[in-house]
């Protein structure tokens, strides 16, 4: 359901090439250290947690996404406001509509793991630039 007014998504919002220079050092910086390969991709934001697979597969067909969730899209007006760039870093642990092979607490644990280890090398490669 799209709320009333809301313009519907028809394309993702393209990534500034400065941050994706960054997103791809860090991408290469961060494979050996991650149990998964990090994948560079499209994220989309609803307001609804998406588990539905010819739904998933729709928004990949027919807007290149990669993932979808609830709280980039809100980060990314912010930081659009204010000017400065958005870095998005998801740790996924299935695919929507797809059945988890980890239970909820493995799943926290490995993205408190991941994200840890993404920012600060993140905050590393900031500095350095």
């Amino acid at each position: 359901m799209i709320p009333v007014g809301a313009p519907e998504l028809a394309a993702l919002t393209s990534v500034d090439a400065a941050v994706m220079a960054v997103l791809e050092q860090l991408a290469a910086a961060m494979a050996p250290r991650l149990p998964a390969a990090p994948h560079l991709g499209g994220v989309i934001t609803a307001d609804y947690f998406l588990n539905c697979a010819a739904t998933r597969d729709e928004l990949h067909g027919r807007l290149g996404a990669d993932a979808i969730d609830m709280e980039s899209g809100a980060v990314a007006v912010v930081a659009s406001a204010w000017g400065v760039p958005l870095y998005v870093i998801r740790t996924l642990s299935d695919l929507a509509g797809e059945d988890s092979h980890l239970t909820y607490g493995e799943m926290v644990a490995m993205a408190a793991a991941n994200s840890a280890l993404c920012v600060e090398a993140l905050l590393g490669i900031l500095a350095e630039g």
